[in-house]
């Protein structure tokens, strides 16, 4: 995860705090790196703003290298880390962030299908410009266990409850009418 201020120690301590509520299969702990990183905003274009830098706290596993996926045909095979890791697409989302204003989002109800650790809908509600924070973002996800590490994402960030729900969501399922 990328550098970007910050104290050391805290997130240190941070990870520490909630590497064991991970509970992940032992076989697949050879393999996965847990760490608690804090993720950068962009600066807008123009430089119109403050000038300090913007970022929040993900905790996550880094995403799976070769090595991984042959270390883990040889494992039970029964734990999927995808919605676990912070994909480079995240990351893209994130640098567009600023791009956003002027699509009318800000103060919307939101969904996120198949948010893993949620830090596309973390970017939102804590993004610094109000045009573009939705005043409810609905985390959904088929991994249970994503959506546990989502929430302490949102927790990390000191996210009020009432900005944020989560909900176990299958694609192919119909979606309750009243989640919107």
């Amino acid at each position: 995860m990328g550098g970007g201020g910050g104290n050391d120690d805290d997130e240190r301590a941070s990870a520490e705090a909630v590497e064991e509520c991970w509970d992940l299969p032992e076989d697949f702990n050879l393999y996965a790196k847990h760490e608690v990183g804090r993720v950068p905003y962009p600066s807008k274009r123009g430089g119109g703003g403050s000038g300090a830098k913007h970022s929040f706290l993900v905790e996550c596993i880094e995403p799976d290298t070769p090595l991984d996926i042959n270390n883990r045909s040889q494992s039970s095979g029964q734990y999927d880390a995808t919605g676990h890791c912070v994909w480079a697409g995240a990351f893209l989302l994130i640098q567009c962030i600023n791009e956003l204003e002027g699509f009318g989002i800000g103060g919307k109800r939101l969904i996120e299908f198949g948010c893993g650790t949620g830090i596309g809908g973390l970017a939102l509600l804590l993004a610094n410009d109000a045009s573009i924070v939705p005043s409810n973002i609905c985390f959904t996800d088929n991994d249970p266990d994503a959506l546990k590490v989502c929430r302490r994402n949102c927790k990390l960030n000191n996210l009020p409850e009432q900005s944020y729900s989560l909900l176990e969501l299958t694609w192919e399922e119909d979606a309750d009418a009243g989640l919107m």
